[in-house]
């Protein structure tokens, strides 16, 4: 990487949360090459009420299992951890026909997890039949931390393949755990490049998801498209933050945004949206990948971001790649921030080392100290026959988001990523990850790839550092 990342040692604290696949025998049907054992796209949170019991927080962190080449997973699984992180049950989730008491989907995917005040968990997903095209968005909610999950319940379902549900978040309310909102994309005339539409649609429960109302929040003019949708619950009661992103296709040319709208009525109306900043992809990008070295990766690319938000402070940080400090040449892990409710945003920061190699899939969070963490992974200086090694890192700001620490820290040792599944476009890791604070302790969360040899394809991993040392 760089003198300034720190000599790889095995960090005081790195856990493994994945395991052998829970259903490795389930054939559904629909094409595509199954990525057996194969664990991507990790989210994660932790339950408020066990945070001061030191050596005993209950974290649960989802994930998709055996992940298929052409769209989804044959589960979403959830492990649950008791005891900060140190050891890990595994449960798969009933979003689908592979788990039983599942729904009758052939898949899952985009997994995505939060905690309310009392302890209760909710998990938003995708339940997605290739065969059909059938999409729906559903929710599990958990209130023993994760030893058992509900059954699921539809929010939203449609029939293939016109009609596409996609990229699903989950927030719970912090000021009520009975309410929860979940945001997604709806693709109408998808298969119809003159007709096609994108919507972000909204869903809210006011009874631990029981019921949920709908509407849709954002309606982009024909032929632009939304894509990833988050929504940040601050702890002012009812204001709600809904970041998205925006293609503006014109002339044949198209333009990438972040926007950002708010809600002070937990989103029984919602502002006009404002631009937090335009995305500069990389001249390489094509559809949610770029090719490094004539090597295709699928990554957040200008379709996902991070975001969180100092509860403390009110400030919003969003992070995301851009190629704008590279002319251009390669995508890299760009920072902004706002400190009035994100009426303006700082002009952004680079977060990564400067090493001419690519740098992707941010995530940022902000401990109980006002420090800003961003994980991210980055190809390395190396080059062997037949590999492109990749390294999982962590770097800090001190100063609130304005710049970010010589020295990053390496999450594990690099990896081979022409290992990991390869996904349509290029080989995947998942298109977003997550990272939790307990205290001044960062927790981050991401994928790691096996070599040809292990048993495991890749796997989920769980790591602590404290940003004093």
């Amino acid at each position: 990487m760089g003198r300034s990342v720190r000599e790889m040692q095995p960090l005081a604290f790195l856990k493994r949360i994945s395991n052998k696949s829970l259903v490795p025998n389930c054939a559904t049907p629909g094409t595509g090459v199954r990525y057996v054992n194969a664990a991507v796209e990790p989210f994660a949170a932790v339950n408020p009420t066990t945070v001061k019991n030191r050596g005993k927080e209950n974290i649960i962190c989802v994930y998709q299992q055996d992940r298929y080449s052409n769209g989804a997973a044959s589960s979403i699984d959830a492990g649950a951890s008791f005891d900060g992180g140190r050891t890990w049950r595994i449960t798969s989730l009933p979003f689908n026909q592979c788990v039983p008491g599942g729904l009758t989907y052939e898949r899952a995917s985009d997994p995505w997890i939060s905690f309310g005040s009392d302890g209760t968990a909710y998990v938003s997903a995708l339940a997605f039949s290739q065969s059909s095209f059938d999409t729906a968005i559903a929710t599990v909610i958990s209130t023993n931390r994760g030893k058992s999950w509900s059954n699921p319940r539809i929010i939203r379902k449609d029939v293939g393949p016109t009609v596409l549900n996609d990229k699903d978040s989950i927030t719970v309310d912090p000021n009520n755990p009975k309410q929860a909102y979940v945001v997604w994309t709806r693709f109408t005339s998808f298969t119809s490049p003159n007709r096609f539409q994108t919507r972000i649609w909204f869903a809210k429960t006011k009874n631990r998801g029981k019921t949920w109302q709908t509407k849709v929040i954002f309606s982009p003019k024909r032929g632009d498209e939304v894509a990833s949708s988050v929504i940040i619950a601050a702890p002012k009661k009812g204001l709600l933050y809904h970041f998205f992103t925006l293609a503006i296709t014109k002339n044949n040319r198209t333009m990438n945004q972040i926007l950002i709208q708010t809600s002070n009525d937990s989103g029984e109306t919602w502002s006009k949206a404002r631009i937090v900043t335009q995305i500069v992809p990389p001249a390489t990008d094509i559809e949610g990948a770029f090719n490094f070295l004539s090597i295709p990766l699928r990554t957040s690319s200008t379709a996902i971001f991070s975001v969180t938000m100092d509860n403390k402070t009110g400030t919003l940080y969003v992070s995301w790649e851009d190629a704008r400090f590279s002319k251009g040449r390669i995508a890299e892990i760009a920072l902004s921030s706002s400190i009035d409710g994100g009426q303006k945003w700082r002009n952004p920061v680079r977060v990564n080392e400067t090493t001419g190699n690519p740098a992707f899939i941010p995530t940022v969070a902000v401990n109980q100290t006002g420090r800003v963490g961003v994980s991210y992974y980055q190809c390395t200086n190396s080059r062997p026959n037949n590999a492109l090694p990749v390294q999982p890192l962590f770097k800090v700001s001190n100063d609130r988001g304005r710049s970010f620490s010589q020295n990053g820290i390496a999450l594990n040792k690099p990896f081979n990523i022409l290992t990991a599944p390869f996904a349509s476009r290029g080989f995947f890791v998942g298109d977003y990850e997550s990272m939790i604070t307990i205290g001044n302790h960062f927790f981050p969360v991401f994928t790691n790839v096996h070599s040809n040899r292990d048993r495991l394809r890749s796997s989920i991993y769980i790591a602590r550092i404290n940003p004093n040392h």
